[in-house]
């Protein structure tokens, strides 16, 4: 069975990337002093000068290796987004997978942002060694893997090369504003993730609008996991007429959550349970879904959606499933979907979001 990722969260990243910079002569900017502040996705992660020059730097930290096109277009649009109070600003969009030439060039033409994947960050990281180690965590390399003369001739941050025949994109004697809709793209209110967190704020808790909880929670889970979780198929009641569950979803990925939960849980499938309830759902509520869960289907782990969370009790429960039978049920609630929301949005990927609430159930488990 293979060994899921080991995490290092988005901040180490960011301190790492931060140490970078700051090691290739770059002044970098208190972020708290930018416009949306308050929002951590809706504003850069670090904001660097040099050269009279000023570059707003997006990282993006994955569990997940290999690359997902859809999340790095995501998190290059949000960028976009993010530079429009920054008129005259380069872009940087730091990641710790690495990319393809062809995707690198799709941004640099249609967003004018430079991509720093984890091969150019070794090259960089390599002319400084006291921040290799950082590096070698930051990135997943094993460190028999790093080899950075043979990755990449030397990369200037500050003298970003052409795209193909094209005139670079990035070239000082062009001004760099950027437009929302330049290319079409969406605002932030039209963002699906936004769009979702506006439609479900419309929905009461309660009995009476159930059903259109089932539709957006059902939406909203297709939104944040397809194509990785497929095979969604709308449940009645369980052969034998004894029991019913809302969904049934199959794993299609194996990308560090998914491939940890089918390795490591042996699971294939998922139950879904959405509850519209206006409190918290309760024990019995719990230790009816775990019932749903059966070793022999290849079925281990449940998701509840519940609008106010669990209870005390309910969770108290969903420890004993675990640690008695192995059996993992994680609860969302409204605020732990809208993070997730906002993060697909953003260019992040949901499922570490689900990574990091399983690795904090399973490291607080009392005996």
């Amino acid at each position: 069975m293979t060994t899921p990722n080991i995490h290092i969260d988005q901040q180490e990243f960011v301190d790492f990337l931060e140490s970078l910079f700051k090691a290739e002569n770059f002044t970098v900017d208190p972020v708290s002093t930018t416009p949306n502040a308050l929002n951590p996705f809706r504003q850069p992660d670090l904001v660097l000068r040099k050269d009279s020059r000023r570059y707003l730097v997006s990282a993006k930290h994955y569990r997940t290796r290999i690359f997902q096109a859809d999340l790095i277009l995501a998190a290059a649009r949000q960028l976009s987004l993010i530079s429009i109070p920054y008129p005259r600003s380069e872009k940087i969009l730091a990641v710790n997978v690495a990319v393809p030439f062809h995707l690198r060039d799709e941004l640099a033409k249609k967003y004018n942002t430079i991509l720093l994947d984890k091969n150019e960050l070794g090259n960089l990281t390599s002319k400084h060694p006291n921040l290799i180690p950082n590096y070698f965590a930051t990135t997943n390399t094993p460190s028999f893997a790093f080899e950075p003369e043979t990755v990449l001739p030397e990369y200037k941050i500050h003298e970003p090369p052409s795209v193909g025949d094209e005139p670079n994109p990035l070239n000082e004697n062009i001004q760099t504003e950027n437009h929302a809709n330049a290319n079409n793209d969406p605002t932030p209110s039209e963002l699906p993730g936004d769009k979702l967190i506006t439609q479900l704020a419309t929905i009461k808790r309660g009995k009476d609008e159930w059903q259109k909880f089932e539709k957006i929670s059902l939406d909203i889970l297709k939104y944040l996991f397809s194509p990785a979780l497929d095979k969604w198929k709308k449940q009645t009641k369980t052969t034998d007429n004894l029991n019913r569950y809302d969904y049934a979803c199959r794993i299609n990925s194996n990308n560090a959550f998914w491939g940890f939960l089918s390795s490591r849980l042996n699971t294939q499938y998922l139950i879904i349970e959405i509850k519209n309830h206006s409190n918290e759902i309760n024990q019995g509520q719990v230790l009816t879904t775990e019932k749903y869960l059966t070793d022999k289907a290849l079925r281990r782990v449940a998701i509840i959606i519940s609008r106010a969370g669990a209870s005390d009790s309910a969770l108290k429960i969903a420890q004993g499933a675990m640690r008695e039978s192995g059996k993992l049920i994680l609860i969302l609630g409204d605020n732990e979907v809208i993070e997730m929301l906002k993060a697909k949005d953003a260019g992040n990927d949901p499922s570490d979001y689900l990574y990091d609430l399983t690795d904090e159930f399973l490291l607080s488990l009392p005996r």
